[in-house]
């Protein structure tokens, strides 16, 4: 699950970091909700089996705090809606947006806002 979220930072860092790619940058940004839904697809018969999938990261060790990730049926339910209309919005931004730098700012805050 972490590794979504941190995918998710990556393409925005990536369309950021390559603002002459234009609107061509909401398409690679378009590829981190789509693999979240995958992902999701494939933790269904867990989570709707009654197997809650979880992880646990050790955020400040120094005083014992951890950053516990939990998909349950509603969350997994919850994130399959955002991933799905995170890949429709910006596939439809591919097409409607003017190519300039402009789109691949706005492509990186999408991404970001979906992760």
């Amino acid at each position: 699950m972490s590794a979504l979220l941190l995918l998710h930072a990556a393409v925005a860092a990536a369309a950021l970091a390559r603002p002459r790619l234009g609107r061509r940058a909401v398409l690679v940004c378009a590829a981190a909700p789509a693999v979240g839904a995958v992902w999701l697809a494939t933790r269904a018969d867990a989570v709707f089996g009654g197997t809650a999938v979880t992880e646990s990261l050790r955020w400040v060790p120094e005083l014992g705090l951890t950053l516990g990730l939990r998909l349950d049926p509603l969350g997994w339910v919850m994130a399959m809606l955002v991933c799905s209309v995170g890949v429709a919005v910006l596939v439809y931004a591919a097409r409607y947006l003017p190519d300039d730098e402009g789109a691949a700012r706005l492509a990186a805050l999408l991404a970001l806002f979906a992760g």
